[in-house]
């Protein structure tokens, strides 16, 4: 039996599309430097709207310019969360987020990550992220912009929202898993 080798670096590696993905965290970084130092919210909002925008593009070019690498698979999602959870955490202590659902939003992570560590050590494998775990990830987006800009009106049916979609996004992807 041959056995599958997984490469995650190499020539193909380097490309617009992983660009992009490594470019949300720094973009992330500015986000919460930024709100800390009390920073203009619409330029906040910004720079969220061009994160946002990185997410859709890495994977758009990845697939247009055939740049899809294993590389880019865990860059994308990784970078999401990194994101999100970052700016959760300072939205914690700026805007009261809810504490509970960022330990929710961290456990569905630790488990997709462990899931996933499990999946590349025995298959020499990486999941792609699926429609549930997308959908998720825009709804997180648009709960952190509604604490950004303080859109009080929308929160609670967003967290709500979030919840839900967290919970079946774990369970979509422990069904690949």
């Amino acid at each position: 039996m041959v056995e599958k080798k997984l490469v995650l670096f190499n020539r193909k590696s380097i490309n617009i599309s992983n660009f992009l993905s490594i470019s949300r965290v720094f973009i992330a970084v500015l986000m919460i430097v930024f709100l800390v130092k009390g920073y203009n919210i619409w330029l906040i909002f910004l720079l969220g709207v061009i994160a946002a925008l990185t997410d859709v593009f890495d994977g758009y070019f990845a697939r247009k310019l055939n740049q899809i690498t294993e590389l880019g698979k865990i860059l994308d999602p990784v970078a999401d969360k990194i994101t999100i959870i970052c700016l959760v955490i300072v939205l914690i202590y700026l805007r009261g987020f809810p504490v509970w659902l960022v330990i929710l939003i961290a456990l569905r992570d630790l488990i997709l990550l462990l899931g996933g560590l499990l999946v590349i050590g025995k298959l020499k494998y990486v999941i792609s992220s699926n429609i549930p775990g997308k959908v998720t990830a825009n709804v997180l987006a648009l709960l952190i912009a509604s604490y950004i800009i303080d859109l009080k009106f929308i929160q609670d049916y967003l967290v709500v929202l979030s919840s839900f979609l967290i919970v079946i996004s774990l369970i979509s992807y422990c069904f690949i898993y």
